[in-house]
């Protein structure tokens, strides 16, 4: 087992510059532009703001403990369409094709282009058109620059969620279905990620007896 100590955590940190975090005191969001530990063994000075987070317009530059503190992650099973299509144009380097078709799996995302296809598995692994690989650079580059959690070499192979070193995003939709009887009611799917069409899913796979009327993104469940 790989001991997480403060050296790989700050490692960590560095290469999530620009990444939402978890406030430890106010319990906010906020967007993570630097660290300093320069007058601290146990703390780091957070550079960052609140744009994009619970106090838009405000600075964060606050001392905390550096074992207190969260990144805020989104789980490679949340990943778009439109992100999973350009991890294939990374993989099949070269190809410039018109139309591509996603087909969700329960452990990866396949993208279909002409005769071929990549599969990309929520462990980290990719299946191109020759063989199975681990994300390469390029791939670990860009997703990792849309705020998904990824698997480690400074962890073990961990991702930063497995680690404890991150959350994942929530968003819940509330949907308002018709029941065997014709009885209208309503549930709340939880997703890592915004996205309208995953949440559809989510409720269908897991109430296929139930044909949802609407739905809308609510605040929390």
């Amino acid at each position: 087992m790989t001991e997480i100590t403060k050296e790989i955590k700050l490692q960590i940190l560095s290469q999530n510059i620009g990444q939402k975090c978890k406030h430890p005191v106010d319990r906010g969001t906020f967007l993570l532009n630097g660290i300093d530990i320069s007058k601290s063994e146990r703390q780091c000075l957070l550079y960052g703001d609140w744009s994009g987070g619970t106090h838009p317009q405000l600075s964060c530059n606050d001392w905390v403990d550096i074992d207190d503190f969260k990144l805020i992650k989104k789980p490679l099973s949340a990943i778009s369409d439109e992100d999973a299509i350009e991890v294939a144009k990374l993989i099949e380097a070269g190809t410039n094709h018109k139309k591509y078709t996603i087909e969700r799996r329960d452990n990866c995302i396949v993208v279909w282009f002409a005769h071929w296809c990549i599969q990309i598995h929520f462990d980290g692994r990719v299946k191109g058109s020759s063989a199975t690989m681990w994300i390469n650079s390029n791939v670990y580059t860009y997703l990792s620059a849309k705020g998904y959690d990824l698997p480690s070499i400074y962890l073990g192979g961990k991702t930063l969620f497995e680690a404890g070193l991150a959350i994942y995003e929530k968003h819940y939709y509330r949907f308002v279905y018709k029941d065997n009887d014709g009885q209208l009611g309503y549930t709340i799917v939880c997703v890592g990620t915004k996205n309208n069409e995953i949440a559809i899913e989510k409720f269908e796979k897991s109430f296929p007896e139930l044909v949802w009327r609407r739905f809308e993104e609510v605040a929390e469940s």
